[in-house]
């Protein structure tokens, strides 16, 4: 069985409240902030890293991993150095440039 768990309940603290919610409430909550105040912009989950290393291993005709290998692989990704620092680096270099490139091709 894989760690992932939608269901598992957080607490998060904003400010002075506390709020309670699982990973499917959290993502509701973040869609419906976004569509509210015209955000743009896009997150990645450990489902997200744990589709991406199914779907490259069956690219590159590799055996699937058992939930186990499978886990530990997940785990190495989002702890990894790489994950910390260019995931949210890269996002926002590229998400600026592609707003730029917005504002220049409306001609503003």
């Amino acid at each position: 069985m894989n760690t992932t768990d939608n269901n598992q309940y957080k607490s998060i603290e904003v400010d002075n409240q506390t709020i309670i919610m699982d990973e499917t409430q959290a993502f509701r909550v973040l869609h419906a902030m976004m569509q509210e105040f015209g955000w743009a912009g896009t997150m990645f989950s450990e489902d997200d890293v744990r589709e991406s290393i199914q779907q490259r291993r069956f690219a590159d005709d590799k055996e699937p991993y058992t939930d186990e290998q499978m886990d530990e692989a997940v785990a190495a990704v989002m702890n990894s150095g790489g994950w910390n620092k260019w995931m949210e680096q890269w996002m926002y270099e590229q998400g600026w440039e592609c707003l730029n490139s917005i504002i220049w091709d409306e001609g503003f």
